[in-house]
């Protein structure tokens, strides 16, 4: 099998200082050839030592390839998962996807779990276990906007936070200079747009008619309760309210783009207006009516004039 490899640290020891180049050029092949037996077709694997013995300094990389797969058959692959997830002595570990271990790591602060095994810090670049649950998700964030997943890979590895509410806990403590810093690294429009922002005006408006064909039939009452929650907490001009926007629209299988969020926030206006219109009407019909024939009761008589 192809794989991509990457060695974190390397250990050579030589009394010859002058082979060291010899021999790291020998172990690159030698892991560019190799079968790589036991190891996940599909996932990001963590080894954490792979002791190669004694090496002469005429070995040749198809000797050495096949000492490397002999080290690998002698070790467990153990699955990372959100029920089984923290190995501190695993010798070996893997995840589905490289964005695996950022949700993962994710679903562990928020269970106010302190991660100790030993791949976290190499699987999560710049993570540690003396950052702080805020720190730690402002890193996640940070790191994954610069994926090529985009806006879809940051919602995938933000799920666990939407699903316990923590999402605006999180971005409560974010400036939103750092949130405009990761929009564009997402590759989207760091500002909200003007227009959207008007349009959503407009549209709460009791005089103008919506337009059905601008509104979105199938968002969630979740995520329309989290824009509305950031626009009236941080207002609908503040990034924070503009990134729950593009993950709204990212849920719905939108690419989000200013027409798309001016499509966004049309919805929620109409949605908030049908709602105060619904009320409304409720409200007149359980006001209690007066009979038709009930008598009319004059001053005179309810009081004893002489």
């Amino acid at each position: 099998m192809s794989a991509d490899c990457r060695v974190r640290k390397l250990h050579i020891r030589t009394p010859d200082e002058s082979l060291l180049p010899h021999m790291t050029f020998v172990l690159e092949d030698a892991l560019r050839t190799a079968s790589f037996p036991g190891i996940p077709p599909n996932g990001v694997v963590y080894i954490r030592r792979l002791d190669l013995g004694k090496i002469v300094a005429t070995i040749s990389s198809r000797v050495l390839s096949q000492r490397i797969d002999d080290q690998l058959r002698n070790i467990r692959f153990v699955q990372i998962t959100e029920n089984d997830i923290d190995h501190v002595t695993a010798p070996a570990v893997w995840f589905t996807d490289d964005l695996e271990p950022y949700r993962l790591l994710t679903v562990l602060l928020f269970r106010n779990i302190r991660p100790l095994a030993w791949y976290w810090p190499v699987a999560v670049k710049g993570w540690n276990p003396k950052l702080t649950a805020g720190q730690s998700c402002r890193l996640i964030i940070s790191s994954v906007s610069l994926h090529t997943a985009g806006i879809q890979g940051l919602l995938h590895v933000l799920e666990p936070l939407f699903t316990n509410k923590l999402f605006h806990e999180v971005l409560a403590g974010c400036k939103p200079k750092e949130v405009s810093l990761w929009i564009a690294q997402l590759g989207l429009q760091p500002f909200p747009d003007l227009h959207a922002v008007q349009k959503m005006n407009d549209y709460a408006s009791e005089n103008v008619l919506v337009d059905q064909k601008n509104i979105f039939p199938n968002i969630s009452r979740r995520w329309e309760n989290f824009i509305l929650h950031s626009i009236r907490y941080w207002s609908i001009f503040d990034p924070r309210t503009l990134l729950v926007s593009y993950l709204a629209l990212a849920s719905m299988g939108r690419v989000p783009s200013p027409n798309e969020v001016t499509k966004l926030y049309n919805t929620i206006a109409y949605s908030k207006k049908s709602a105060q219109q619904t009320e409304l009407s409720v409200a007149k019909k359980q006001a209690p009516k007066k009979p038709k024939n009930a008598p009319v009761h004059t001053a005179a008589e309810n009081n004893n004039f002489p």
